[in-house]
Order: structure tokens, then sequence, then C-alpha cells
């Protein structure tokens, strides 16, 4: 059990932060040689899963209103399109690129960068971004969201795949390069995770088809969906509240150092 809360801790925590879950999630697991099934697609899909609770619950009112903006477009589909107004097509174009990247490029990117060096320096570079984007004096909203600004924060969140990137630094980023105020960049980089991890959920299914869990694999994955659901939730809130307050330069210093600190941790064979 212990395990389960340790990652379930570390996905809600990093999942919404601008610091790569995943490269923290490799290297926590390669330090506390954690059980094989931890590991597996079907418990990060569940972790995943309950990180999509918390955003559902925490923006409840805009997933409202991206679930009415989808039926709209069965009525007025021409006006939906062109007011430039509709937030699940919004949503849509920006995930659009993710999704053909993932597609067609994945495995060959991950193989070419599968070296834990080059991924902490990739780390560490789109930690630099963050901060020099997050210095300039930025006035747009969430509400003027464009398609030309979804589609170009799409194709900066295809990069995602790259390991060490972070999809939600990369939005978030990409949105504040775009002139966008910081609450506005982490909404929209929160949204942008509603179909990307429900998403990779639908994909995956497929291959837990005649899969069958053990009563205490069954139990652990139970608990690691709920404790990734509060921890998410408290993050969300948390962060947002937070960055009405500080910069994003506490982000770029943290990946300095924790990228440095695996370096190490791999020159001494620790991981």
């Amino acid at each position: 059990m212990f395990q389960v809360l340790v990652l379930s801790f570390v996905q809600g925590i990093c999942e919404f932060l601008p610091i790569s879950s995943s490269l923290h999630l490799l290297v926590i697991s390669k330090i506390f040689h954690f059980d094989y099934f931890f590991s597996t697609k079907i418990f990060i899909v569940g972790m995943h899963f309950g990180t999509l609770i918390a955003i559902v619950v925490y923006f409840f009112k805009d997933i409202k209103k991206i679930i009415n903006d989808f039926f709209k477009l069965f009525f007025n589909f021409k006006n939906e399109i062109l007011n430039g107004k509709n937030l699940f097509l919004l949503l849509l174009v920006s995930t659009f690129p993710l999704v053909v990247f993932t597609l067609f490029f994945k495995s060959l990117i991950e193989k070419s960068f599968d070296n834990i060096f080059l991924t902490c320096i990739i780390f560490i570079i789109f930690g630099y971004f963050l901060k020099f984007f997050d210095s300039l004096n930025n006035k747009k909203t969430f509400l003027e969201l464009n398609y030309l600004d979804a589609i170009k924060i799409g194709f900066f969140e295809a990069l995602a795949i790259i390991p060490g990137v972070s999809r939600s630094g990369i939005t978030i980023t990409s949105a504040l390069a775009l002139k966008y105020k910081k609450e506005a960049s982490i909404k929209i980089s929160f949204l942008l995770a509603v179909p990307v991890i429900l998403g990779a959920t639908i994909l995956y299914i497929k291959d837990f088809k005649g899969l069958v869990l053990d009563k205490e694999k069954g139990l652990f994955l139970s608990f690691g969906v709920f404790l990734t659901f509060i921890f998410s939730f408290f993050m969300i809130k948390f962060f947002m509240n937070f960055l009405k307050k500080y910069s994003f330069d506490i982000f770029f210093y943290y990946r300095l150092i924790f990228g440095l600190f695996v370096i190490f941790l791999k020159i001494k064979n620790f991981i």
C-alpha cells in the first residue's frame, strides 16, 4: 500500500505542475524498486483517470460548457464554427496535433530520446522557457482564446511526447508566449488535459480486454485512482491560488536542481 500512496501522491502533485510527472514516476520507481504491477498500463491509466476526475470536479462549470458546446454543433454547426467561441471545438483543434504526433512519431521519438541524461537536459531547458515567457507583460484572458492560438498551443503540446518536456509545462509556456495571462494559461493547460487523458484511457481500454485482476491488485488500483483524485484536486486548488501571488521562477529552479540530481544518481548508478 506504501507504493500506491507514493505513486498516487507523485502523480497527483506532478501531473498539473510544470515538472513532468512521468520523469518523477520513473525515478521514484527505480529508486524504491517498486513492484512491476505499478508500472503497468492499467495502473498508470488508473492514476491518470483519477486526475481526470479531479479536473472535471474542479472545473465543473467549464466542463459543463464544453458538453453544451458539443451539443450546439448538432443544431447550429455553421454559426458555432464561425463565432470561434465554441469551447469544445477550441479544445478539439488544440488537441489534434498531439494526436497526430502521438500516432506517427511517439515510438520513434521515445527510442531516439531514450537517454536519461538527454531527458534531464531537455527538462531543464524547457523549465527556462517557462521562466522566460512568464516574465512578459501578458494581458489576454481565457475568453480571448481563438482557433489560431488553440492550434499553436496544440503544436507546442505535441512536443510533450519528447521525454522531459512536461505536457502541462509546455502548454502553459506556449499560452504565456501567446500573451495569455498566467491564470488563463493554467486554465487552458488543465482543460486540455481532459481530452488527452480521456483519449489515452479509451485508447488503452482495448488492451485490458479479458484482463482479470486478483483481489489485492484490484484493491491497489481502486486506491490508486481514489488517492490520485484527492491529491490532484487539492493540488489544482493550491496551484491556482499559489500563482496568483508568485511567478513560475520557482519551477525553473526546481527543474534545474532535480534534473542535475537525477543526472548525479545516474552517474553513480543509483537508478
